[in-house]
């Protein structure tokens, strides 16, 4: 399915907190319609790098801003999804609880994330897809007790 487009937080008060609505340029990875990896833009045309890193009983996004040259060394394999980012980088956490009409924006950096909301330093990018090691990561992370 194609998402180009696509608000990524449509439905959301999501704009109200970062000040912009995100739309969907491309979908790396996506499941039961969520696209869990993808590349947005902002009004302004900035870039970010988006990581659903929990859809079960809420949904847990963390935003990475990233430049062109960063998101084609990604599409190239040139450099691991973890490794993309300096850990001092800057990520927007956006925790959307659609049972308890709730959302939380946070503002943090990526050495800042729990381990199941950083990207992994194993993984390419284009390694994802449902038999892929990056898909196996993804379900493993959402699902690990």
């Amino acid at each position: 399915m194609s998402y180009k487009g696509e608000l990524l937080f449509e439905g959301t008060n999501f704009k109200s907190y970062f000040k912009q609505d995100l739309t969907i340029e491309r979908t790396f990875l996506e499941y039961d319609e969520i696209p869990l990896l993808c590349a947005c833009l902002d009004e302004e045309g900035n870039r970010y790098f988006c990581n659903c890193t929990e859809f079960r009983t809420y949904e847990k996004w963390a935003i990475y801003p990233v430049n062109t040259l960063q998101l084609l060394k990604m599409v190239k394999n040139e450099v691991t999804l973890g490794n993309a980012f300096d850990s001092s980088a800057t990520v927007y956490v956006f925790t959307i609880d659609w049972e308890n009409e709730s959302e939380k924006f946070e503002k943090k950096t990526v050495s800042e994330l729990t381990k199941y909301d950083r990207l992994p330093d194993d993984i390419y990018l284009r390694n994802c897809g449902k038999n892929s090691p990056a898909f196996m990561w993804g379900m493993n992370c959402r699902f690990t007790v």
